[in-house]
């Protein structure tokens, strides 16, 4: 075998081995972080006192991935305002196959300051958004196959989707234990 044959055969396998490990790294990634144009999660207090949360993620991501981080990220809010449980009030799966026209911005957030819509090319999307309401501590439990415990599901899902390193989990002794 040559000289030149070997470093090009050696330089192809790394490059194999590069591209797999890239695609491997690219399933195991969790998208629990704050909504960004790859993906992630946004919530927002509606004036009924109900809360809308939205987790999105590329289409590889299966729905029930998306909808497992959703409830996930529906018990870390909770969990953030004191609430032991939450009760899901609607749910909507919606899948992006293609580019979307939109005219919902605020003139302001647009570059040119014009007004109508324009295309948004990207990532073909999943995203799921539920709207809940907390329980707090003392409230009477629903008693719902909608309501879900707050501990519960941080613990379960957190151990399904290896969420367990997520910033601030390992302060929480349920977790745990």
């Amino acid at each position: 075998m040559s000289t030149h044959f070997r470093s090009r055969f050696t330089f192809a396998a790394v490059l194999s081995f590069m591209a797999l490990s890239g695609l491997f790294l690219a399933g195991c990634e969790s998208y629990y972080w704050p909504k960004d144009q790859t993906g992630g999660f946004a919530e927002e207090l509606l004036p009924n006192g109900q809360w809308k949360v939205t987790m999105s993620a590329p289409l590889a991501k299966s729905e029930s991935y998306v909808k497992d981080l959703c409830l996930y990220r529906c018990a870390d809010l909770a969990l953030e305002k004191g609430a032991v449980e939450f009760v899901i009030k609607d749910e909507k799966m919606v899948t992006v196959l293609e580019s979307q026209e939109r005219t919902d911005w605020n003139v302001e957030d647009r570059p040119d300051k014009s007004r109508g819509g324009f295309s948004i090319h990207g990532p073909h999307m999943r995203s799921m958004t539920l709207y809940i309401e907390f329980i707090l501590m003392g409230e009477k439990s629903p008693n719902s196959p909608d309501a879900y415990e707050v501990e519960q599901v941080l613990r379960e899902i957190g151990a399904k989707r290896n969420l367990e390193d997520v910033a601030d989990l390992k302060s929480r002794p349920f977790l745990h234990g």
